[in-house]
């Protein structure tokens, strides 16, 4: 699921199917929710999107940290901008 929270970030919200307790929140510097709300110039807007590859590879990373796909924990926090991403809260 991807949602729009705050000005300039987009999240992704990973979890197994029917374990909605159990989740990966990527947050990505990304203007695209302002884009398609506020239809502004663009010329200055990040349009960044995440790749199906970027979030996979997040997931494994996650799991690597042991990630319990079905036991209800604090969300696992990633933010990810035009360059990387890191961990900000396991």
């Amino acid at each position: 699921m991807i949602v729009s929270r705050k000005k300039g970030v987009i999240t992704v919200i990973v979890n197994k199917d029917g374990f909605k307790d159990a989740k990966i929140e990527i947050d990505v510097v990304s203007d695209t929710a302002e884009f398609w709300v506020e239809f502004p110039d663009v010329s200055d807007l990040v349009m960044r999107v995440v790749s199906v590859k970027e979030v996979s590879m997040m997931i494994r990373q996650a799991l690597e940290m042991g990630w319990e796909t079905e036991t209800k924990t604090q969300p696992i926090l990633f933010s990810f901008n035009e360059e990387s991403y890191s961990i900000v809260r396991k």
